[in-house]
């Protein structure tokens, strides 16, 4: 027996949860469509203590729709024709989502930033993520343009770079229940990922927190300890 119900449905992605008892009941593979035309698929894979069985989903678009189109989106469990119902508490955003990441130095002024940005804002944030950077180490090392001879080139075509990018934008969702949040993560290795980020959200804020330098690196110090080289790094 299948059973789940759909809780947020946006221009960019719908989430909820879903069952299988003749699956294993964690893996359950979800559809959204409008129409005819299929937006995304995933799997259930995000385990919730409130969730008596099954799992939740969560369903990235393929591309983004017209927000006139968001109420028209169905959910299909892939072994069946019935779509999964809206959740009483269901919620629809149909505004343009906002998407905002605040990088810079630690100690230069990104936790203020972003706590007034989310505030302003109304934006979910978790202070610092420090999910990014993993996902984009990932992403940056998939080599491109090679020879169709490799075993490389075998494993691209596999497309682990959009697999990374879709792993991406289910992880934001999910975590911030929303297509608009902010991540506010200082560090070198998140300004390094900001390509792939860009890559997952074309439509992103990208917000580069520069503060003097001298102030940067004393405050580094103070905050952290040692000595100046570690702190200029």
């Amino acid at each position: 027996m299948q059973a789940g119900f759909v809780e947020i449905l946006s221009t960019e992605f719908v989430s909820g949860w879903a069952s299988d008892s003749e699956l294993d009941p964690m893996l359950p593979v979800m559809v959204a469509k409008l129409g005819d035309e299929i937006l995304g698929w995933s799997v259930c894979r995000f385990a919730r203590r409130d969730l008596p069985a099954g799992a939740a989903f969560v369903i990235p678009f393929l591309r983004t729709i017209d927000k006139a189109q968001v109420s028209e989106v169905e959910v299909f469990h892939l072994r069946s024709m019935t779509p999964l119902k809206r959740g009483m508490a269901a919620r629809i955003e149909a505004n343009p989502p906002l998407q905002v990441f605040v990088v810079g130095s630690p100690r230069s002024g990104t936790s203020q930033l972003g706590k007034c940005i989310s505030e302003v804002f109304s934006l979910p944030w978790f202070g610092e993520g420090h999910g990014a950077p993993a996902l984009g180490e990932a992403w940056r090392v998939i080599p491109h343009n090679l020879p169709a001879n490799t075993f490389a080139s075998v494993m691209a075509k596999l497309d682990l770079g959009g697999q990374i990018l879709s792993l991406a934008r289910e992880g934001y969702y999910f975590a911030h229940s929303s297509a608009s949040f902010l991540d506010k993560t200082p560090g070198i290795e998140m300004i390094h990922s900001i390509p792939m980020l860009q890559a997952a959200f074309p439509k992103a804020k990208i917000i580069f927190a520069k503060r003097n330098g001298v102030a940067n690196v004393l405050s580094r110090m103070t905050k952290f300890g040692g000595k100046i080289r570690g702190a200029l790094q």
